[in-house]
C-alpha cells in the first residue's frame, strides 16, 4: 500500500469514527428524552411523541364543568351568531328574576350606539364624520363624555331621548329583561350609597352584540384593535388584550364597583363563523382571563 493510499485510508477511518460518534449521541438523546416523558418504544427513531390523553378533560369541558369551575365571572354566555343559538351559558338566560340580573356597566354603550345607528339607518340619515368619531370613542375608549354626547346628538337629530329609544329597541327585539336608565352604565351615587344604573342578562347583551355586528359591522369592527388611528389622534382600547384573543372581530369592556368586570368579544375561530363570548360580574382583571379561557374551550364545544 502506497503512502498516499494509507493517508486516504486514515482520513476515511477518522471521518467514519466521527459519524459513528454523532450517531451514538443522537441515539442516546432520543432514548433519554423518551424516558423522561415516560415513553416506551422499540423504534430507535420515534417520529413523534405520543400526546397525553385528554379525553377526561374534553368531557369536562363539553359538560361545562371546567368552564364554570375556572371562571371568576358570575355569568357567562357563548352565543352562535350565524345559527342564533346559545352554545353554552350559566346564569345568563332571559327572564331571570329581577334580583338575578346583573349590572351592565359600559356594556351599555353597545346598546345605545346600536340604537342610534339603527334609528339613523331606518330614517335614511347619513351620520357626519364627527358623529362617527364620537361613536368610536364611546366604544373603543369607553368614553362616558362621548356617550352623553351621543344622547344630545340623538335628541337633536331624531327628537327623542336615547335612553327611552334604547329600551324600546330592546323590547322590540324581545330583550325586555334588560333595562337602561343611563347612557353610560355608571353607578348611581346618592351621596351615601352606590347602586347600579343599568341591569340585564348576559343573553340579552350578547344578542345586542350580535345585532350591532350584523347590522353595523363597519363601526363595531374598530373595537378589535388595541390602538385606532383617527383624525383626533390614537384611541386606546379599554380591552388591551385584543391581540391575544384568537380570531377577534369586536369587543367591549365594562367596569364599575357595582358591576365588577364585564367583557364581551366576538370571535371567529374558523372562516365564516362568529360567536359572542361574554362574561359579567367578574373582576377588573379576571374578565380578561375569563374570556381567554372561554375562547380556548370553543373548539371543544362547537365540533
Amino acid at each position: 500500500m502506497t503512502p498516499k493510499h494509507s493517508k486516504y485510508l486514515f482520513y476515511t477511518l477518522i471521518i467514519g469514527f466521527v459519524f459513528l460518534l454523532i450517531y451514538s449521541v443522537l441515539m442516546y438523546s432520543n432514548f433519554a428524552f423518551a424516558d423522561s416523558r415516560g415513553i416506551t418504544s422499540t423504534d430507535p427513531h420515534p417520529t413523534s411523541i405520543p400526546k397525553r390523553e385528554d379525553t377526561q378533560i374534553e368531557q369536562q369541558i363539553q359538560s361545562g364543568q371546567i368552564i364554570i369551575e375556572k371562571l371568576v365571572a358570575k355569568s357567562y354566555i357563548i352565543y352562535d351568531i350565524n345559527n342564533k343559538k346559545i352554545v353554552r351559558s350559566d346564569n345568563a338566560e332571559k327572564a331571570l328574576p329581577k334580583d338575578k340580573t346583573l349590572p351592565l356597566a359600559s356594556l351599555t354603550k353597545v346598546i345605545t350606539v346600536g340604537t342610534l345607528l339603527d334609528t339613523a339607518k331606518k330614517s335614511s340619515t347619513t351620520l357626519r364624520e364627527e358623529t362617527k368619531l364620537i361613536i368610536k370613542k364611546a366604544l373603543i375608549s369607553s368614553s362616558n363624555a362621548d356617550a352623553h354626547a351621543l344622547g344630545y346628538i340623538y335628541s337633536y337629530s331624531f327628537g327623542s331621548d336615547l335612553v327611552t329609544a334604547s329600551n324600546q329597541l330592546l323590547t322590540s327585539l324581545g330583550l325586555s329583561d334588560t333595562h337602561l336608565t343611563s347612557l353610560t352604565g355608571l353607578d348611581n351615587f346618592d351621596g351615601e350609597n352606590l347602586t347600579a344604573s343599568n341591569m340585564g342578562s348576559a343573553v340579552s347583551v350578547a344578542k345586542m352584540f350580535a345585532f350591532l355586528y350584523e347590522n353595523h359591522r363597519e363601526i363595531f369592527e374598530y373595537t378589535m384593535f388595541n390602538d385606532v388611528e383617527t383624525q383626533d389622534g390614537v384611541l386606546k382600547n379599554t380591552n388591551y388584550t385584543t391581540k391575544k384573543t384568537f380570531g377577534i372581530l369586536a369587543s367591549k369592556t365594562g367596569f364599575t364597583w357595582e358591576a365588577g368586570g364585564n367583557l364581551g368579544v366576538i370571535v371567529s375561530p374558523e372562516p365564516g363563523s362568529a360567536y359572542v363570548i361574554l362574561v359579567m360580574g367578574s373582576t377588573k382583571e379576571g374578565r380578561f382571563s375569563d374570556i381567554e379561557k372561554l375562547v380556548h374551550t370553543l373548539p371543544y364545544i362547537t365540533e
